[in-house]
């Protein structure tokens, strides 16, 4: 018996690409920065602003989506995210009575320009913050509200003549 043989064939086989992602719908406020990991294995990495790395960081201004796809030649995976962007609050204003202090004067800051809750610099809360005068600091304040937290305010920088001691 004659046994007939066909020519060989070469199969290439092409893995199918796997997308990894930390996205999930979110709601920020203006100003804020997002950062958002992605891993492609087997395929390459595409982001909707075109950039190609694992990690992104953005800044929305307004309300989009952002995709990402893993892609070989055989399949394309895709993964998105909507980001609601919310309008900013304005940065809280900040005051003192004077500027120059004696040593051991009282101290009183107020903070304007909020609809929500004053933080300070220094981890207080409130629209006003009561202090003696030992050492000249700054202080500064955010606003923040149930949806957004403003910039940080202007600096104030509070001046403290030194204590005079008997002899100076």
């Amino acid at each position: 018996c004659n046994i007939a043989t066909s020519n060989v064939q070469s199969i290439l086989f092409k893995a199918v690409p796997i997308l990894t992602s930390n996205l999930a719908d979110t709601t920020v406020c203006a100003g804020s920065t997002l950062t958002f990991m992605a891993n492609c294995k087997n395929g390459d990495l595409l982001w909707s602003d075109r950039s190609s790395g694992s990690l992104i960081s953005i800044q929305p201004t307004e309300t989009r989506d952002l995709y990402v796809s893993c892609g070989s030649s055989c399949v394309t995976l895709k993964d998105s995210v909507t980001i609601a962007v919310l309008s900013g609050i304005e940065k809280p204003i900040i005051t003192a009575d004077k500027a120059a202090f004696c040593y051991g004067d009282s101290v009183v800051i107020q903070a304007t320009n909020c609809e929500g809750t004053i933080q300070w610099s220094n981890g207080e809360t409130g629209n006003s913050l009561e202090f003696l005068a030992e050492t000249n600091t700054q202080f500064s304040a955010i606003c923040i509200t149930e949806e957004c937290q403003s910039p940080a305010s202007d600096t104030l920088q509070i001046t403290v003549s030194p204590q005079l001691l008997p002899g100076s």
